[in-house]
């Protein structure tokens, strides 16, 4: 089922930072993990954006989704954690999750040119350990 905006339950799960809720929608009830919202928006984007880091993880270590998924404007979970300042979550997907930091969207941009622009800490733009 979707809401108007392309969200599946799991998507909202995942938002909202539930992870027992997610593993049952997934492990138990078979949702597509894959699954899309109507900005091309993978349940891991929407756990980067929202800086829900155990989310992140047992979506990609455990769950096995692409974690270098793009939405249509060619964003990946990087570009939006790093977006929304989300510091711990931008180092948990470079550091730890190895995710491509160079990837550019749509308009030839990385996630460090989305941080600049967001004036967003010197902390997060290092991506450093």
């Amino acid at each position: 089922m979707d809401d108007n905006k392309g969200w599946t339950a799991l998507h909202s799960a995942v938002s909202n930072g539930h992870n027992s809720t997610v593993q049952l929608l997934v492990q138990t009830l078979g949702a597509n993990k894959e699954a899309e919202d109507n900005k091309g928006r993978t349940v891991l984007h929407h756990a980067a954006a929202n800086g829900h880091d155990s989310m992140v993880q047992l979506l990609v270590e455990t769950m096995g989704i692409n974690k270098d998924a793009t939405d249509n404007r060619g964003l990946t979970a990087l570009h939006l954690g790093a977006w929304f300042g989300r510091e711990s979550t931008v180092r948990l997907l470079v550091n730890t999750i190895h995710v491509n930091r160079e990837a550019k969207n749509k308009e030839g941009k990385t996630a460090l040119d989305l941080a600049r622009n967001m004036y967003v800490s010197h902390s997060v733009l290092s991506f450093a350990p």
